[in-house]
């Protein structure tokens, strides 16, 4: 059996968040490559380890979220990745989502919620 350790860090190497972060620019996912041709997966996993939490997640995920406005900017396509859901979940049904996916929105709350 894997450790909590163990477990944070391989789903964290299965979402390439170094590997996303460097090819992500504000046009999009890919240097050049416009908001409107790019995929993206919104993660509010941490915002529900705060007061307002659950209602946080919502305004972030359905674009009504007004001071980080990032779901609401016209992408290709958008998912919600819940990083919770993940170690029950088969990798095969996630991973290849992740990987295809231009980038991940992630919106505030608690870091330190993500590392149980």
């Amino acid at each position: 059996m894997k450790s909590e350790s163990e477990r944070h860090h391989e789903i964290s190497s299965h979402l390439g968040w170094h590997q996303k972060r460097q090819h992500s620019s504000c046009s999009g996912g890919s240097p050049g490559k416009p908001i409107a041709e790019s995929s993206a997966l919104c993660i509010p996993t941490a915002n529900y380890a705060q007061r307002g939490g659950a209602g946080n997640a919502w305004r972030f995920i359905s674009g009504r979220e007004p001071e980080t406005p990032m779901c609401e900017l016209g992408w290709k396509s958008l998912g919600v990745l819940e990083l919770t859901a993940l170690p029950s979940i088969d990798e095969e049904l996630w991973v290849p989502v992740v990987r295809e996916t231009d980038v991940l929105l992630v919106n505030g709350g608690d870091p330190l919620y993500l590392c149980y």
